[in-house]
């Protein structure tokens, strides 16, 4: 309970500071021709209008969108944006686009982040990069049932049983690994599933408004460190967090195996709990929301277990 309330307990204080920055910072935000900024920009779900020059990088998050006429000395970086590069300017930098639209009206035709040319634009110094391939990862990981979108190819489903296989591989390593925090999870997460999912629910969204509070606070590059960060700690408490889940959903299937038995044993409650997890995420409508209540579980049974306070070591009376 002290971890939960400690995490609520930021999510109350972030919460209204970013509502409120949000607020504050509703209007368009343009650097006029002529005008040199020095730093960097960060953009929260407002336009952004550039004609003069950023000596610093312009981070565009969340809806935003920007119009470039000018030049930005060092890199573009576009998370859920949207920007359009005008005849004429120039970025020395990089231009990252995760999740958004990305137009250079010098191109003929023009070259969005969804088109297939590799080519870099004159306008730009370095490279574009695009994040298209990881994106579709991503959303197959996220929809887990290729049937929802009614795509049914062979092709499409070995994919997403090669990706319950790789769960398999990870939770058996964890499992042989490291057995005694793995078991000891598994022994604290019976009978608090709605508990945890709440937990893990909390912690995703203290680490979004963690995050875009770091983004419009901290200098761009700090900020976006501290995003991975966030996010490979969650990675680690899902795929942590699933493996005891795994073992929970195959010891109440296998309750009644003996010694001796295939389905004895925790590895093969393991597997067996994945089986059965798997299958449901791929039914279609109602799979995508199974495995997304077993994550915010999953996510949610780290945090116990990390805020849980067992003596180590236990000294007998002299």
């Amino acid at each position: 309970m002290t971890g939960s309330r400690g995490i609520l307990a930021l999510f109350l204080i972030l919460a209204p500071a970013v509502a409120s920055r949000a607020k504050a910072e509703g209007s368009s935000l343009s650097i006029p021709k002529g005008t040199i900024r020095t730093g960097d920009v960060v953009v929260l779900g407002r336009p952004f209008f550039l004609e003069g020059e950023l000596e610093g990088s312009a981070v565009l998050v969340g809806g935003a969108s920007a119009v470039v006429l000018g030049r930005i000395r060092r890199d573009l970086i576009l998370l859920g944006a949207d920007a359009t590069i005008r005849r004429g300017a120039r970025i020395d930098g990089d231009v990252l686009c995760v999740g958004g639209s990305l137009t250079f009206e010098e191109t003929p035709g023009g070259h969005s982040s969804n088109a297939t040319a590799s080519a870099t634009p004159s306008q730009v110094g370095g490279r574009v990069r695009t994040i298209t391939a990881l994106e579709a990862a991503v959303v197959s990981e996220l929809e887990t049932s290729p049937m929802t979108s009614g795509k049914t190819s062979p092709l499409v489903l070995s994919f997403r049983l090669f990706l319950l296989f790789c769960w398999l591989v990870v939770s058996i390593g964890l499992l042989f690994l490291a057995p005694r925090p793995v078991l000891q999870a598994v022994d604290e997460t019976r009978g608090r599933v709605a508990f945890l999912a709440v937990l893990g629910a909390t912690a995703v969204l203290t680490a979004v408004f963690l995050a875009a509070f770091a983004l419009s606070v901290l200098p761009a590059r700090f900020a976006l460190v501290l995003g991975v960060a966030l996010l490979g700690a969650l990675a680690a408490a899902k795929i942590f967090g699933l493996a005891v889940l795994f073992v929970v959903l195959g010891r109440r299937a296998t309750r009644g195996a003996v010694r001796g038995d295939l389905l004895f044993g925790d590895p093969a409650a393991l597997a067996g709990g994945l089986l059965l997890l798997g299958l449901a995420s791929l039914v279609p409508v109602a799979g995508p929301l199974v495995w997304g209540v077993a994550s915010l579980v999953g996510i949610g049974v780290s945090l116990a277990a990390a805020a849980s306070h067992e003596p180590r070591l236990v000294l007998a009376p002299s």
